[in-house]
């Protein structure tokens, strides 16, 4: 059972990402409010302050989704044994 909250929980956390994503770039940071994040995620707001205490921890909750993609892409790259800044640029 827990196994599955923490599946749950962490859904939940990429769909508000995303959505954060898609309003930060549509908004600009000052302008996006948590609000506009739940509306765009489909939910009440109060429901995303239950993974996110404001909106700068959202925020870096979406860089740190961006880092790891790169990190994860760059690994990948590095797995291959060849040049890494060849495969990036294929």
């Amino acid at each position: 059972m827990r196994e599955l909250r923490v599946a749950k929980r962490r859904a939940a956390s990429v769909s508000f990402v995303s959505a954060a994503e898609k309003v930060f770039g549509e908004k600009g940071y000052e302008r996006a409010h948590m609000k506009d994040v739940a509306e765009e995620a489909g939910c009440a707001t109060g429901t995303v302050y239950l993974y996110f205490k404001n909106k700068e921890d959202l925020f870096n909750a979406l860089g740190t989704s961006h880092t790891n993609a790169i990190a994860r892409t760059l690994l990948a790259a590095f797995k291959q044994g060849r040049d890494p800044l060849e495969r990036l640029k294929k």
